[in-house]
This record gives C-alpha cells, structure tokens and sequence, in this order.
C-alpha cells in the first residue's frame, strides 16, 4: 500500500476510483500514475487505509466539483484547492492544501454547477447554440440531485448564459442572443444608512449625485433597463426576485450588512457593493467599489504633519458606515506611525449623521478643549458637512482658519473652492466609482462570471487655503 497517492488533476477523464492504495481513471481504466494522466494541480492524497472508495467528479481543469462516498453515496462539495473532507474521512489526508468543511445546505452546490457550466462553456466544450447534456447525465456527471441541478440550470437561463425552449431544450446562448437581451438592474440607496428621498432628490447631492451619473453612463447605449428602490438589506434578496433583476448595485451600505452579502454572493447573484470595503480576510470575494479612505486619510496627516503640526484632532462619527471608520483607522495609524500622542480629547466621535448634532457636539468639545487648553492646531473632519459646521463653530468661538487652526475636510463638491477660506480636502473619484461599478457588473452578467473583490480608487488631496503653518508655540 502506497503512503502518498499522486498528485490530482486529469485533463481528459470525467471522474476517478479512489480505493485505497491506487487510483484508477474511470474513463479509461488505467492508473493514476500512467503517463496518460499528467498530473498539473500540487495537492496530494495521502492513503491510510485501504477500505476508502471515493468517486472525484471531474469538470474542468480547474476545478473538482464534488466527492462521492461510494456505496452510500454521500455528497461532499470541493474544489480542487479546498477538498473537504467529513469525520467519516479522517483516513483520507489531504497534504499541502488548507481542508475546509461546508454545510451540506445545498447552495454551494448549484453555485460550484454553475461555475463548472460556466468553464465547460469559456473552453468551448459546449458550444455557442448547442444543447447542453440531458439532465440525468448532468447528474450523475455532477453527483448531485436534480432539483439542485435545475436550480443551477434556471439561475443560468435567467442570466441568458442558457436558454431553454419548450420541445427543443437547453441550450448554450449564442453571443448575439446575449448581447441583445434587456438586463434589469436594480440600483439600491441602503435605507439603514441614508435618509430616504425619491432617486430625483440623489441628483443634486455631492455624493450620490456623481455616482447616479456614473451609473447612468456605464449603462447608456445598451439594452439596460434600471430600477430605482431604497431599501432595508433584509429586503436585497426579495427585491432582486420580485424585479427579476439581473444585477443589483448597491449604494452606501453600513458594515453590517456585510452578512447580507455573503448570503447574495453564496445564492449566486449578481452585484457591486458601492461605497463600502473591508480589510477582513472573510470578506475578500465581496464584491465593493470605494475610495482609498484609509489612504485618503494618511494623505492628510503627512500634510499637516509636513507643516509643523504635531496637536492633530479628527471628528467623525459613530458609526457602521465603513467609509468613516476607515478615514478614522488610517487617521489613527498615520499618527502613530509619525511618533506623536494622540490626544484622547481629540477624537470626537458624533453620535448621528444630522447637522444639528454635529454643530451641538463641535460645540460641547470646543468649550472643553479651551477648558483645558488642549485646542490642537489643526483638525480633520470626515465629511463635507463637518466642515462647514465646524467653520462656522470655530468663527463663533474666534478662531481663525487657519491663523489659529487649520482644517481639512473630506469630499470636494464645487463650493469647496468658494468657501472663506478656501477649503483644503481629500477628493474621492465618485463619479468613477459610479461607473466603474455599473461597467463591472454589466460585463459580470454578460460574460457569465460573478464579479469578486474589492476594487478601492485613490483619492486626491487637494490643498487650498484652510491649512498653513503651525502657529509658533
């Protein structure tokens, strides 16, 4: 009995006996270790005992989709990288790879079909126009169940990547059928996060205004059809459903609908998240588009840093809005890295996203700082709105900008320039944002490829009048 089978992976054999000290390629009999079957993946298998049979169904060259227990016929998902393994396996080994455990609830299943139908087609080996295997075959080819089959079928007819018509069948798309059919994409403002407004009222905002236009100009000219909502995450899934929405993109999001994304990633459907990243690991295949904030917030720090300030304030707020929690992380391991205290006063965290409050708050800190004599000589606000409320506190107060402090905001609508001073700020590419998510997920639904990962776009400082000098001491 060998310790150490071979390595995985067989580019012309559908599926393979695993029984115990060999493996034998089901599609022409002939061990593993022939020639025929050269080997290109690096996991290995690791033989304990010799009463294990299991059947690896193959799919493509890149991935394996599933393992059979032969006789009782249990189902566990894998790919090639990840092959998962049950207590009832413990002498099965796998070497060099990470062994990961799924649920057997069923989506990841169609998800990986699908996945597999996609590459089967990419490699030409389903044809443009060409019915696809019958069902029972795909089956048994598969290892699973038909209805987890036909949801993998559906999920790919609704996309346009197959097309099924009563008495002929299933077939593979032909590219001008793709290219012709309307998408539906459902543009989604997150209701936990933003006030709710009509999509008109989005127009004339800084924000959300740039990214509308992004949005509109990625689609235009093509057969897309958009659909405007506001919306509660809970309500993403039902809404794609209910519209029969091809994609969603979704804007302003709070961090903790991050669970919601992964149950949309997981059901297969296509979006972008706009306006949200994450720095977790587990968050990786999310697909976001966002500014550098992080970086946009050390951008700031080297340039008040490069003027002599060393008393540093950031007012932000509490918040689920990844966008300022990121400015904040980046604010904070700027400082340290530059080798200064951060002054706890100095960090004022606002409770909600409201004028009133941010005025109230400005106000409450100012009064203590001056207290205590612990005014810095610069501050950074993390919105627009922060800078002009804390303008007018500080004018309230006698403090000149930037004689007597500097300031730097976050965002650059067109009156940022206009303002007594003029207002030094980190600029962010919305309306590149905008676009770039709508290009990505309509060539996502076009190509058959769900989009994955975080794309972030830098930001820009742009110095103006706001910022000098630190004051003598």
């Amino acid at each position: 009995m060998h310790n150490e089978g071979p390595r995985l992976a067989f580019p012309s054999c559908k599926s393979v006996i695993v029984s115990g000290a060999h493996l034998v390629c089901q599609g022409c009999h002939l061990g593993i270790s022939q020639p025929h079957c050269i080997l290109s993946y690096q996991n290995h298998l690791t033989i304990r005992k010799a009463s294990v049979i299991l059947r690896l169904v193959w799919i493509s060259r890149k991935r394996i989709l599933a393992v059979r227990l032969v006789p009782n016929g249990r189902l566990i998902s894998t790919t090639v990288k990840n092959l998962i393994m049950s207590t009832k396996l413990s002498n099965l080994k796998l070497t060099g790879a990470a062994t990961t455990v799924v649920g057997r609830d069923g989506v990841l299943i169609y998800r990986r079909i699908q996945a597999a139908m996609r590459d089967l087609i990419a490699t030409g080996e389903w044809g443009a126009g060409k019915s696809i295997p019958n069902r029972t075959k795909l089956c048994n080819e598969f290892g699973t169940t038909r209805v987890t089959l036909d949801k993998a079928i559906q999920g790919l007819v609704a996309e346009g990547v197959l097309r099924s018509v009563a008495g002929i069948g299933t077939y593979v798309s032909l590219p001008e059928e793709i290219a012709a059919r309307t998408l539906r994409i459902g543009v989604v403002v997150a209701s936990n996060t933003v006030e709710p407004v009509d999509s008109s009222g989005y127009s004339d905002n800084f924000y959300f205004g740039p990214i509308f236009q992004g949005i509109r100009d990625a689609v235009s000219g093509q057969a897309v059809d958009t659909v405007f909502a506001h919306l509660p995450h809970t309500e993403y899934l039902r809404f794609f459903r209910d519209a029969a929405l091809d994609g969603l993109i979704l804007i302003a999001p709070g961090s903790e609908q991050m669970t919601a994304f992964h149950s949309l990633y997981q059901e297969g459907i296509n979006f972008v998240a706009v306006g949200i990243s994450s720095i977790d690991p587990a968050d990786a295949e999310i697909p976001c588009h966002d500014s550098d904030n992080r970086q946009g917030a050390r951008d700031v720090v080297s340039h008040l840093r490069g003027l002599g300030h060393r008393d540093i304030a950031i007012i932000s707020l509490v918040t689920t809005i990844s966008n300022y929690n990121d400015r904040l992380q980046g604010f904070r391991h700027a400082i340290a890295e530059a080798g200064v205290a951060l002054d706890p006063c100095n960090v004022v965290l606002i409770p909600e996203q409201k004028a009133e409050r941010y005025e109230e708050s400005m106000d409450d800190w100012l009064v203590g700082a001056r207290a205590a004599g612990t005014v810095p000589s610069a501050v950074f606000v993390c919105d627009y709105l922060m800078a002009l409320t804390l303008l007018r506190v500080l004018r309230r107060h006698n403090l000149r900008v930037p004689e007597d402090i500097s300031l730097v905001g976050f965002d650059d609508p067109l009156s940022a320039e206009h303002l007594t001073p003029s207002l030094t700020t980190v600029r962010q590419p919305i309306y590149q944002i905008g676009r770039r998510a709508g290009e990505r997920l309509l060539a996502s639904i076009r190509g058959g490829q769900p989009l994955s990962g975080v794309e972030l776009l830098r930001t820009e400082l742009i110095v103006r009048e706001s910022t000098a000098s630190a004051p003598a001491p």
